[in-house]
């Protein structure tokens, strides 16, 4: 899992590939990107829905992207995951809501 305090696109994931395309990737793993927002991110949804958790899927395979989606419905069901994420200190405790 990749953590940091400021989130910027850069090139490589800008153009990082659809998971049937995997000799493509430009990682050399796949990764998952928690970005956790100081305010909720307005997307214009319809339903006015602003998140402030995202999670940016980097799967090499379709597979894994539907297995991650699936497991991170399940997880996110509760609010305890949330409540412990938007209230991580640190991007070691951050990283610690998802240890098994």
């Amino acid at each position: 899992m990749l953590v940091g305090s400021r989130f910027s696109l850069n090139s490589k994931l800008e153009r990082f590939p659809h998971p049937r395309d995997p000799e493509k990737c430009p990682f050399g793993s796949d990764q998952i990107l928690v970005v956790r927002a100081a305010e909720p991110v307005d997307f214009q949804d319809i339903n006015g829905y602003r998140p402030r958790i995202v999670f940016i899927l980097l799967a090499r395979t379709v597979s894994t992207q539907l297995l991650w989606e699936a497991r991170l419905s399940f997880l996110l069901q509760g609010d305890e995951v949330v409540k412990a994420v938007l209230s991580a200190k640190t991007p070691r405790a951050l990283c610690e809501v998802f240890r098994p």
